[in-house]
């Protein structure tokens, strides 16, 4: 019965156009490390032939080779799996663009291409074509973010990528200002392009993470400004919903029998009757001011009065002289 659930999927034509998209994407940087990989290798021939100590530089672009080994590794990956049918419908699942095809089953799974869902039950056939260009693109992102989620081990190696890309960045800003002007002009010229290439690069390829980082460091300030604001206009004495409910619940949370509640034994703001063993909360304002827990709990993120009453438990003081009047209170 599950391989026929399996067999009867079909995914839409904009899954397999964004399955196309994440290839290229893969490719792409795939070409970029082996670019980097050659640069590297290169330039550290020419310092050692042309004896141009740098050693700074020079460890920086060794590991700018294990960083893209790696990288290259982590996409070769990714490639391979993006032409294993089962995976690539697992993940359009959870993406909601599958489509279960209850009359037409395929035997055997072999291109991704071969499930494609008819244009009668694909909804994404009707997409204009420049709106759908752009879902592409997010798609095939997601795609990807899919594929690092189910398998984890490619997941850690991305993030280490990520930390020992931010350290290059970082080291090679520090290199750009200390230039060691005893080198002769070509072999500085060589290692500063190099640098900046692969600083532009970076850059470039976490700019979204980068602008998040700068609008959190720029929003900081005003929030921790609103906080204090906040902090120091709250009136004194005021406590917070969660911890007067709590205080409460210590001496007034009861489960309910008919011999502890005074009055009509049913929830004022709900009318239902208590059962038996439910939590019941008593406000100390008077004997017959009682609600099912959860009731007056809700209750009091809205409005921290008595819903009968309105005796308030907004201020420290109020609240304490509540807990006190109880025995006083005429019955």
């Amino acid at each position: 019965m599950e391989q026929q659930l399996i067999e009867n999927r079909r995914i839409t034509s904009l899954f397999c156009q964004s399955i196309k998209s994440c290839k290229k994407i893969s490719i792409g940087h795939i070409v970029y490390c082996i670019c980097k990989i050659i640069i590297a290798v290169i330039l550290l021939t020419i310092n050692a032939t042309q004896s141009c100590v740098w050693e700074g530089a020079n460890t920086w672009m060794t590991i700018v080779i294990g960083e893209s080994i790696l990288e290259l590794v982590i996409f070769s990956v990714i490639i391979q799996l993006i032409k294993i049918t089962p995976t690539l419908l697992n993940v359009g699942e959870e993406l909601h663009q599958v489509i279960y095809a209850e009359n037409s089953q395929i035997e055997s799974y072999g291109d991704i291409s071969e499930f494609l869902a008819n244009s009668i039950d694909d909804q994404t056939t009707q997409i204009p074509e420049r709106e759908f260009e752009k879902k592409k693109v997010l798609l095939a992102q997601q795609v990807l973010q899919e594929i690092f989620k189910i398998h984890s081990p490619l997941k850690h190696s991305r993030h280490l990528v990520f930390i020992i890309n931010q350290g290059l960045l970082i080291w090679g800003f520090i290199l750009g200002f200390e230039i060691p002007y005893d080198l002769n002009s070509d072999c500085r010229s060589r290692l500063i392009i190099a640098i900046y290439i692969f600083l532009f690069y970076t850059i470039c390829y976490y700019l979204d993470v980068y602008i998040l980082i700068i609008i959190i460091l720029i929003a900081l300030p005003f929030v921790a400004m609103f906080l204090i604001y906040k902090k120091l206009t709250q009136p004194k004495g005021k406590k917070d919903t969660d911890q007067i409910i709590e205080e409460l619940k210590k001496q007034y949370l009861v489960k309910y029998s008919p011999n502890l509640i005074e009055g009509v034994p049913e929830c004022k703001i709900c009318m239902q009757t208590y059962q038996l063993e439910e939590e019941v909360l008593k406000l100390p304002c008077h004997e017959s001011h009682n609600y099912h827990l959860i009731c007056i709990s809700a209750w009091f993120k809205v409005n921290l009065n008595c819903p009968v009453c309105r005796k308030s438990y907004a201020e420290e003081e109020n609240n304490e002289q509540n807990l006190e009047d109880i025995n006083q209170v005429p019955q």
